[in-house]
């Protein structure tokens, strides 16, 4: 049945209820569940919240869900056709639990690294943004099940979240209209956590497993026993004994969850003492960090690496030892700039003051604000390293409409490269916008040796403002450079391009 057909059928069908029946299905019989109509073939619509995992209208501790990555996790993998896989997976845990919505995914823009949902959401670019939620989306409902996009502007701090005045300007908001023209109508998880990692320098469901039980059972070595009050002196022993020390530090629902925001961004407990003691014991120490978002890190110039592996699903263990194993590249790239420290950060206001949260910062959150500002990240948008090096060889510009990059593998080993395409001005102007933009991406892979090309479409929502006004959106004119490389931070080719004047 095509779409036309699809529309024709649901007016017949309205058309035979009456005002009662209609009014029923507004209300819903429950908090999970739309009433069945028989006569019209209507059954119960059940929805359930799970964006990583398909709860369910009734908690089963003998029915858990599967857990896939976290949002920011899928992000951070950059790449929109496993995002799709991950929404093709969770369709599947809806069907076998009897759901037909699922309440997900989240679109907010991440703006301060206190938010309290931060991990929920993709990132802190629309672009990037869209095209992962678009892959999610594509994913559930090309398998029968509906998703719930949700929560598209100033849904990014959860203090007094009820009640709380959000005072956002006009133009601010259609950063995320434009997530929203984006977004169209368990092996998997191991894949998708292998590439969320990014290489940086709760109650656990049946099935899951952790960092500690995926790389012993890869190295065939059991599990050390542990005693918390110890725990930092016989790690040291351990550590000064290995050839390796590895090391997992990680926040919890109690750092970072729904309906509380964070206070700081330093790990709880004495996880900062057990990095650093273990590391000046063994300078090959590498550290695992699983969190949602961004956390103080104040030992990292003292360790070897550094590999982010978000909240890493019910197979985040058994990915981490491919990755640390060397069996599979970590292929994440950060979604959300990564603060040396909270005081660094230029948008960090989640606490409202006399009932208001104003965004004085405007369309300037992200990357888009720390361009503006004096003191640079931990780590930029965008950056996340590999097994091998890549040299960028050549940009080509074809009718505004389409970047071609040529780059090479000049490494030892097969890896994956994300190209990243972004825009800015070449003349200063009176429109008030960031110095670049990220235009589009796309992830090429390459053999020792081997050259690839990506081609990333330059959309015309690259030249683009929000004009108040008019109420409506404007082409900015003149020359821009299109920039391809690494990270927002780290460019290595360039082309500039003439965008002319739209005929009124």
């Amino acid at each position: 049945m095509n779409h036309t057909n699809r529309l024709a059928a649901v007016e017949a069908a309205l058309g035979r209820l009456d005002l009662d029946t209609k009014t029923r299905l507004l209300a819903g019989q429950d908090l999970w569940s739309l009433p069945a109509v028989p006569e019209i073939g209507l059954e119960s619509v059940v929805m359930s919240d799970g964006p990583v995992g398909v709860r369910g209208p009734e908690f089963d501790p003998d029915d858990p869900a599967l857990t896939l990555p976290s949002p920011t996790a899928l992000a951070a993998t950059w790449s929109p056709e496993l995002a799709r896989t991950a929404g093709r997976a969770l369709a599947q845990e809806a069907h076998r639990k009897g759901v037909h919505v699922l309440l997900a995914p989240t679109v907010n823009l991440h703006r301060s690294p206190l938010g309290g949902r931060h991990f929920e959401s993709y990132a802190e670019d629309a672009l990037l943004t869209a095209r992962i939620g678009a892959g999610y989306v594509t994913g559930l409902q090309e398998s029968g099940v509906a998703a719930t996009v949700k929560h598209f502007v100033a849904n990014d701090a959860e203090t007094e979240r009820f009640t709380v005045d959000n005072q956002v300007g006009a133009r601010e908001p259609m950063d995320a209209v434009l997530i929203g023209r984006c977004v169209p109508r368990r092996t998997a998880d191991l894949e998708a956590g292998r590439p969320v990692t990014v290489s940086l320098l709760n109650h656990t469901p049946k099935g899951a497993i952790g960092p500690l039980r995926g790389v012993a059972f890869s190295l065939a070595h059991r599990a050390p026993e542990r005693d918390g009050d110890q725990l930092i002196e016989e790690a040291v022993a351990a550590a000064s004994a290995a050839d390796v020390a590895v090391v997992v530090v990680a926040t919890t629902e109690h750092v970072e969850s729904e309906g509380f925001d964070r206070a700081t961004l330093r790990l709880p407990g004495r996880q900062d003492e057990l990095v650093a003691r273990v590391a000046a014991a063994n300078p090959r120490t590498v550290v695992i960090v699983n969190s949602g978002a961004p956390v103080e890190m104040p030992w990292r110039e003292d360790v070897a690496a550094v590999l982010l592996s978000w909240f890493p699903g019910q197979e985040g263990g058994a990915a981490l030892a491919d990755v640390l194993l060397g069996h599979a590249e970590p292929g994440g790239r950060l979604p959300t700039t990564w603060p040396a420290r909270l005081t660094d950060a230029p948008v960090t206001q989640v606490t409202p003051t006399a009932g208001v949260l104003r965004y004085d910062e405007g369309v300037f959150i992200g990357y888009r604000a720390w361009q503006r500002h004096a003191t640079a990240p931990a780590y930029p948008f965008g950056h996340g390293l590999g097994y091998t090096d890549w040299t960028y060889e050549h940009i080509e510009i074809t009718d505004t409409t389409t970047a071609r990059i040529r780059l090479r593998n000049t490494g030892d080993r097969t890896g994956r490269e994300v190209v990243q395409l972004y825009v800015a001005p070449t003349r200063p102007d009176t429109a008030e916008r960031p110095e670049r933009c990220l235009a589009g991406f796309a992830a090429v892979t390459a053999e020792p040796g081997e050259a690839a090309t990506a081609e990333i479409p330059l959309p015309e929502r690259a030249f683009i403002l929000w004009d108040e006004n008019t109420g409506g959106w404007t082409t900015i004119p003149g020359e821009y450079q299109v920039l391809a490389g690494h990270s927002v931070a780290d460019t290595r080719l360039s082309a500039v391009i003439a965008v002319p004047a739209k005929d009124a």
